[in-house]
């Protein structure tokens, strides 16, 4: 696990385990598989009302893998609990995920099928999500109707952050203020906004990559450490 330096004099830490430094030799022993415990391809993921998720011990790695990246990880014991919430959910949206794939994963491989509480938290977060844009690289937001806008202004906290209405349905960003710490505030207000980067141009094989502050941050501490 990377661990991020909070200063330059710290390191990230890392432990090899066995089974680690058996590919880093590139040897086949047993030690690559005593843990794994033996795969099921029939074996299927348990889906509650409660929007938590049982995940057998047999269960396949590529399903386990997808619950990890649809879900969050409560416990892992026997059987691994997953927790189904809205910030998982768009986390998914944000990669690239549809509703429909989501219902359809589930479907696919949960033996309780899914249940009309959690097919209804999917078809609200896909109501939701993307009616708020924000575009940080050109410094504007974009929503879906301008009531939807009309309301984001009538909220101190979020109305900080705006500046001028060139459009019903798009406000421009403060200058001084942060689109992480946006996201932040309106995700704590229950809406679930998108984070967009425009395309940059390439002109002679050369590329332009924007950068958030936090992503920059990563970026430096890797190096410095990989250093």
């Amino acid at each position: 696990t990377f661990a991020l330096p909070l200063h330059r004099s710290e390191h990230a830490l890392f432990q090899l385990t066995p089974a680690g430094a058996a590919l880093l030799k590139h040897e086949s022993t047993d030690v690559l598989t005593e843990n794994i415990p033996p795969q099921n391809p029939t074996s299927r993921i348990v889906v509650q009302p409660n929007f938590e998720v049982l995940a057998p011990p047999d269960l396949m790695p590529s399903v386990y893998i997808t619950l990890c990246g649809l879900s969050d990880l409560i416990n892992q014991d026997v059987m691994t609990t997953f927790a189904l919430t809205r910030d998982a959910i768009q986390q998914a949206l944000n990669r690239g995920e549809t509703a429909e794939s989501i219902r359809s994963f589930f479907k696919t491989n949960s033996a309780t099928g899914l249940p009309d509480i959690v097919d209804s938290l999917i078809t609200e977060c896909e109501g939701k999500f993307g009616e708020i844009e924000l575009f940080p690289a050109v410094g504007f937001l974009k929503v879906k109707t301008s009531a939807l806008l009309d309301e984001l202004y009538a909220q101190k906290n979020i109305a900080q952050a705006l500046d001028q209405r060139p459009a019903p349905t798009i406000a421009a960003l403060n200058p001084s203020s942060r689109p992480e710490a946006l996201l932040q505030i309106l995700h704590r207000q229950g809406y679930m906004p998108n984070l967009l980067q425009t395309e940059s141009p390439n002109h002679d094989n050369r590329h332009q990559i924007v950068f958030s502050t936090t992503e920059l941050s990563d970026v430096v501490a890797f190096l410095d450490t990989a250093r």
